[in-house]
């Protein structure tokens, strides 16, 4: 899963710190998480930081909260 946003810092906390992935991987503005030592389906969360994009409104292909 990639989730694209502004600023990733709040999102990489609650990844780590409550939800027990691991940081594993960085190149340019993407920063990949793991779920521990699973793979497979929803193991992978990449970070996408896009300081410059235009802030979603909602409609079609908006994603307003995602379920793990």
């Amino acid at each position: 899963m990639t989730i694209s946003e502004t600023s990733y810092e709040n999102t990489a906390t609650m990844l780590t710190e409550l939800m027990g992935f691991e940081p594993a991987d960085s190149e340019g503005n993407r920063f990949r998480y793991l779920a521990g030592t699973h793979n497979g389906f929803a193991a992978t969360v990449d970070l996408l930081r896009v300081p410059d994009a235009r802030r979603g409104g909602m409609g079609p292909g908006v994603v307003h909260h995602v379920a793990f």
